[in-house]
């Protein structure tokens, strides 16, 4: 005898899950898209069917995929990551410029070894959220002359040999620091006078003492 199609597959009970209580939004009937919400049960291949039964109903569900909140120690995580696939790239500040100097904040992976530069506000958080890590700060000199001169002989030594020796001693604490940081005349601004402030400032002090002697002179020619 010819089944009807339309009639709910037997399925031994053994072969179905014990009925559970499904929350709204957790299923929607596969066809109609309709939420559901009460009792369903699970057959042997995972399928999920409304009722106590598959017999009882036989409507056919879907599980709504919900996404996972992500947590904001993720999010700093991702922060980190970012950094690492050399998306963050630090910007000078107004004080910065002023004082000739920039402070430069590092984190390094001890599982992995890899370093990331981040901005401050990150580097904080991830203190306090991640200790299992290596943390560096360093003051990175970006006041010119960048190569190592001299001024009326007298030897001065530029941005980049500074930055440099700031980064060997950091190797100690965040060993691979000295792989990741090689440009040390990054960021250094080339402006900077022909001769030291204070050699200049010498030169207007005799000048201005030429100028007031010459004055001088003049007055008492006057006489």
């Amino acid at each position: 005898m010819a089944t009807n199609s339309t009639q709910t597959k037997y399925v031994p009970d053994t072969r179905e899950s014990n009925p559970k209580s499904a929350s709204q939004g957790e299923f929607v009937e596969q066809i109609t898209r309709n939420p559901y919400k009460g009792f369903y049960v699970q057959d042997f291949k995972g399928n999920y069917y409304a009722g106590k039964s598959i017999k009882e109903n036989g409507v056919q569900l879907e599980r709504v995929r919900t996404q996972t909140p992500v947590s904001v120690s993720t999010l700093l995580e991702q922060t980190l990551l970012a950094g690492l696939k050399g998306f963050f790239k630090k910007i000078l500040t107004q004080g910065e410029l002023d004082r000739g100097v920039a402070r430069r904040f590092f984190v390094q992976d001890k599982n992995t070894n890899k370093i990331v530069e981040t901005d401050s506000a990150t580097y904080l958080q991830a203190q306090s959220q991640f200790p299992n890590k290596n943390y560096a700060q360093i003051d990175w000199v970006i006041q010119g002359p960048a190569k190592d001169t001299s001024f009326n002989g007298i030897p001065y030594q530029g941005a980049e040999s500074k930055n440099k020796k700031t980064i060997q001693a950091l190797e100690k604490q965040m060993p691979g620091i000295s792989l990741y940081v090689t440009n040390y005349a990054e960021f250094v601004q080339e402006i900077t006078p022909t001769v030291p402030l204070n050699a200049y400032t010498e030169v207007q002090k005799d000048a201005q003492v030429t100028l007031d002697n010459s004055r001088k002179a003049n007055f008492d020619t006057k006489k």
